[in-house]
């Protein structure tokens, strides 16, 4: 178990902790995902044993679904769609409590981090942590870090008027009991779904058609380049992931065989989630992103072609 935290611990402390936290610790809970006027409710079972973590995610209300992780591989089964996606974890990719990356020295170039006060969440004792945005490209973050551990415990989305777009919270918690293995395995059997996969296992590995972004927002870094098949559609994608440690933002690249009247193009929105399209030569452009509208859309605008 981590040692008690103190108020004076400075900021990047209380963030390593975080971090660690929601990667070493065994712990099991129910937390509420509110975004876009939706309420999902999750059971969350978290195992680190053997210097490995596994983890299930699975959904409480609205369409059954679980997500079941370890240190290199997701797999999403979707029961009532009799079908699930098994794909490489990738860079920048990251689940509530465990949001923030392992390195975090570089933040401050791009966020402000303030430690704030003390706070109560799913009946135990939390340290507040703020942290904001030194410019237009990302938003802002509020976290509440459980005392004793380290685990974060609720973490909200700010926007750029201060409203949360979206917000994560555990309602009950338990930390460091024994975690038993049956929790993070599927309730799906996994031979009843149709399963869709990555189409290489290298993501450095360059697709027949290459792009890049030649112009990105400050503090944003690509951290994944791979080429993958969306469900129900036999297209290869090129996906991008640029990351400035904590917003990440995904380019999609796809040659469009369609209509092209039904291209997407410009900006779009769901909830938190800022999305703009745009065309390059036959290429459909999608940038997606927990980012405000002007960051995607400077992403996408910024994509060439490079062979």
């Amino acid at each position: 178990m981590a040692a008690v935290a103190t108020a004076a611990e400075p900021a990047l402390d209380w963030l390593m902790r975080m971090e660690r936290a929601a990667r070493e610790l065994n712990y099991t809970g129910v937390f509420v995902y509110l975004h876009g006027g939706q309420m999902e409710a999750m059971r969350l079972a978290h195992l680190y044993e053997g210097g490995k973590t596994r983890e299930r995610i699975f959904s409480l209300n609205g369409a059954a679904r679980e997500i079941i992780s370890d240190d290199e591989q997701v797999w999403c089964y979707l029961p009532d769609k009799k079908m699930g996606v098994h794909e490489l974890r990738r860079a920048g990719t990251r689940s509530f409590p465990g949001l923030l990356p392992m390195e975090l020295d570089h933040l401050k170039a791009s966020y402000e981090v303030e430690v704030g006060g003390a706070a109560r969440v799913a009946d135990r004792p939390a340290r507040q942590l703020s942290i904001r945005p030194r410019d237009k490209f990302r938003y802002g973050y509020e976290l509440w870090a459980d005392e004793q551990s380290g685990l974060l415990l609720r973490a909200d989305l700010v926007g750029t008027q201060g409203e949360v777009l979206e917000q994560y919270m555990f309602t009950e918690i338990s930390v460091g009991a024994g975690v038993p293995e049956g929790s993070v395995e599927p309730r799906t059997p996994r031979d009843a779904l149709e399963w869709h996969g990555p189409v290489s296992r290298r993501p450095e590995a360059p697709p027949q058609t290459s792009f890049r972004v030649t112009s990105l927002p400050p503090g944003y870094m690509m951290s994944s380049n791979l080429t993958r098949f969306v469900p129900a559609s036999a297209m290869p994608v090129q996906h991008i992931v640029y990351s400035d440690g904590i917003a990440v933002i995904s380019v999609f690249v796809e040659k469009w065989k369609g209509d092209a009247s039904r291209q997407m193009r410009g900006p779009s929105r769901m909830g938190a989630v800022n999305v703009f399209s745009t065309l390059v030569d036959e290429y459909q452009v999608t940038a997606v992103g927990e980012v405000p509208a002007a960051t995607v859309k400077q992403v996408a605008l910024a994509v060439v072609r490079t062979h």
